[in-house]
């Protein structure tokens, strides 16, 4: 049985901020994404959750595994 995972981590500060979403299948990163704090005026709980909310939707669009987040 496949094991899905999304991790949020702090994106460096001289890269703008913000989070960066990685999303794995078995420790093998599948997917990532960026959220940048100019995307979000900003406001880093606003990126923070739109990160978490994208890495909810993609754990929930997996087959039936166990899935895990660590944010």
């Amino acid at each position: 049985m496949a094991r899905y995972e999304i991790g949020i981590i702090p994106r460096p500060r001289k890269l703008g901020g913000g989070w960066i979403l990685r999303m794995t299948r078995d420790g093998e990163e599948v997917e990532a994404g960026t959220f940048p704090l100019e995307a979000f005026n900003g406001d880093e709980v606003a990126s923070y959750n739109a990160a978490q909310k994208k890495g909810v939707e993609w754990l929930n669009s997996q087959p039936q595994g166990e899935r895990s987040g660590s944010m």
